[in-house]
């Protein structure tokens, strides 16, 4: 370990080299960074009014922590913030109040939320969900048209586990309203509480089973929904609740028979590591089937050279992926971004590339006279 000083430099963000647009100034635990204009920096703009200009336009850059949801909206609302966006992303009920409130904001339609869905082990016979009937059960004792009506105002995509719908990858996704989409898996989606009690008696559980879920605080209201729904078939749901990093540990270490937790998204395609043997604790159910581990595999081979052949594969994959029921999804709903019109050359951008971040950060500039003209 290199040290400096006696202090171990990959501890302390002084001693961070990179190549980056802008370079760490200060760093406040739970509070700011702050990050200066790198004067080296290798990027031009490529594209665009200012197409040749040298990268980036800003001089400074400055991320705010603000726990409180209700905080960083106030900071946004009165100019005090610039943007909000990615993972702070507005859902469609904010987005409306803060427009209403400040109609001087400009928004877009940027990406999908979801709550983490639902990873049930199927690697293990001693557990109800082993059973492809009670998986089916869980999921017909699930009414998601109801949730994406009263929740995200029927705009979510009810498909949205291993992949949800977006545009560049329209030709892998399986949607319910496909002509090629299955009766059996149409049937997942579609509440039906009298259906789900024949499979679980079916299954040998005429009374249904107790089980324990592992979640968050902050997926606790959503889970009390489905606690309630799955209670009606005789399902109990206990929810544990523990702390995001203690999330992380216990789904690396199997320590749960079910957990809410975050997975691949969709641009990680072909990667597949949501269905795959041995691909880690991403695959939280812990899928094993050779055919799916057969079709992953063209695929990966197919995406070497043409990603059209191989996203056919995929979706031909997802018909029989989806009829086992090894995941009990969540609406994708739409996300909104928000920024005031004197952050220029933006239109909405959450990230440029491959899941790098902000870096749309160093394409952007500052218009300071339009700031002052809005009275900010």
């Amino acid at each position: 370990l290199y040290q400096k000083d006696g202090r171990e430099a990959c501890t302390n963000w002084k001693y961070y080299v990179g190549t980056g647009p802008f370079i760490i100034s200060d760093y406040i635990p739970a509070n700011l960074v702050a990050l200066d204009r790198n004067p080296n920096y290798f990027k031009k703009d490529p594209i665009g009014p200012g197409q040749g200009n040298q990268l980036p336009y800003l001089d400074k850059v400055r991320y705010v922590v603000i726990p409180d949801r209700s905080t960083q909206q106030a900071a946004l609302r009165t100019g005090n913030v610039d943007q909000m966006g990615g993972f702070l992303g507005f859902t469609l009920e904010e987005k409306t109040l803060m427009i209403n409130q400040v109609p001087a904001l400009k928004v877009a339609q940027r990406g999908a939320g979801l709550v983490s869905p639902i990873f049930m082990r199927v690697d293990k016979p001693e557990l109800p969900f082993y059973k492809k009937a009670v998986r089916r059960a869980m999921m017909m004792a699930t009414d998601f048209q109801t949730i994406n009506k009263s929740l995200y105002a029927g705009l979510g995509d009810l498909v949205s586990w291993p992949y949800r719908y977006a545009p560049a990858y329209a030709d892998l996704y399986l949607g319910l309203d496909d002509p090629e989409c299955p009766d059996s898996v149409r049937e997942l989606y579609t509440y039906n509480p009298d259906k789900a009690k024949e499979l679980l008696k079916e299954a040998g559980y005429p009374t249904g089973f107790k089980t324990t879920l592992t979640i968050t605080a902050v997926q606790a209201d959503y889970y009390s929904i489905i606690k309630d729904q799955w209670a009606k078939v005789g399902i109990t749901l206990d929810l544990k609740v523990i702390e995001g990093g203690a999330l992380i540990g216990t789904a690396a270490s199997q320590a749960y028979d079910m957990i809410s937790i975050f997975f691949s998204p969709v641009f990680t395609y072909p990667e597949q590591a949501q269905y795959t043997t041995g691909t880690g604790w991403l695959n939280c159910s812990l899928i094993s089937d050779p055919y799916i581990d057969e079709q992953a595999k063209k695929t990966k081979e197919a995406a070497i050279t043409d990603f059209g052949p191989a996203m056919k594969i995929t979706k031909e994959l997802m018909k029989y992926v989806l009829d086992q029921a090894y995941c009990i999804p969540t609406p994708a709903y739409p996300m909104y971004c928000l920024w005031w019109p004197w952050l220029k050359n933006y239109s909405g951008e959450t990230s440029v590339g491959y899941a790098p971040g902000d870096s749309w950060v160093q394409y952007v500039w500052y218009d300071q006279a339009l700031r002052k003209s809005m009275g900010y």
